[in-house]
């Protein structure tokens, strides 16, 4: 049975669906790269200069969020909020 007209139709399929989902994945990168640049918050603080501490462990007891000492500086923004651009 000779079934290399299904194969190729297949392999051309596949190229046409990864060319495709390649160009709109661009797309979706090329927005992002324009957000980020007209950004002015801290992605890392959202803007607040200071995070929740992570859990050293599991026997670490959970951060309290209304707790400031819980809370730690942002080193992305040097606890400013803000976001530098090159």
């Amino acid at each position: 049975m000779n079934l290399i007209p299904a194969i190729r139709q297949m392999e051309k399929e596949i190229s046409d669906r990864e060319h495709t989902f390649r160009k709109e994945i661009q797309e979706l990168k090329d927005g992002l790269k324009a957000l980020r640049k007209i950004n002015t918050v801290c992605e890392k603080c959202n803007g607040k200069g200071k995070y929740l501490r992570p859990r050293a462990c599991a026997e670490d007891d959970r951060p309290n969020p209304d707790d400031p000492t819980d809370y730690l500086k942002c080193s992305k923004c040097n606890g400013t909020g803000k976001v530098k651009h090159d």
